[in-house]
């Protein structure tokens, strides 16, 4: 299995880049950024961590198809208690799987 992440830019373009880059999402017009800074993936799962702002909420999201853009979420939206949020997708599978985290309103 493959593990990407997905970064997207201002002018709503796409790109996927492999691990530890930074990924961005559009709310309401304004990029948020939403910076993956760590992906483990062992024993049947993947832990992805986040750089976060202290009482945002984060939601991790997941795709096996960029064409199709069902992004679909991964477990309970997070609070974040420090500069840091942590993931768990405990449900993975052999297919390619991209990773984003965004920021809920």
């Amino acid at each position: 299995m493959r593990i990407f992440l997905n970064t997207c830019l201002l002018s709503a373009l796409t790109v996927i880049v492999s691990m530890l880059s930074a990924g961005c999402v559009s709310i309401g017009g304004t990029a948020v950024k939403a910076n993956i800074t760590d992906i483990t993936r062992g024993n049947g799962r993947v832990i992805i961590t986040a750089a976060a702002k202290r009482n945002n909420k984060y939601q991790l999201q997941k795709t096996d198809d960029l064409l199709k853009a069902e992004w679909k979420n991964v477990g309970l939206c997070v609070t974040a208690e420090s500069n840091k949020v942590f993931f768990v997708d405990s449900n993975v599978s052999n297919r390619e799987q991209f990773y984003r985290v965004v920021l809920v309103p």
